[in-house]
């Protein structure tokens, strides 16, 4: 699983009744994957936060924010 396979696929070829189960047998073997995680996850929103927080368009015009209409308004 930690090299890109599917948890059920590994749950139907060991015999285990559920994924559940897989995951729990096997749960101590994905220790630094919670590191990993967390940094993608950390990225994710700065990138989705700095496209928020960005005032120009695609063509690199600027926004006069005064003239914008808030949604709802």
């Amino acid at each position: 699983m930690a090299a890109g396979a599917n948890v059920k696929a590994v749950q139907r070829m060991l015999g285990h009744a559920s994924a559940s189960m897989t995951l729990d047998v096997y749960a101590d073997l994905f220790g630094d994957d919670l590191d990993a995680v967390a940094t993608r996850l950390d990225k994710a929103v700065a990138a989705r936060n700095a496209d928020y927080l960005r005032t120009g368009t695609s063509d690199g015009a600027v926004v006069d924010l005064g003239k914008r209409r808030s949604p709802g308004l």
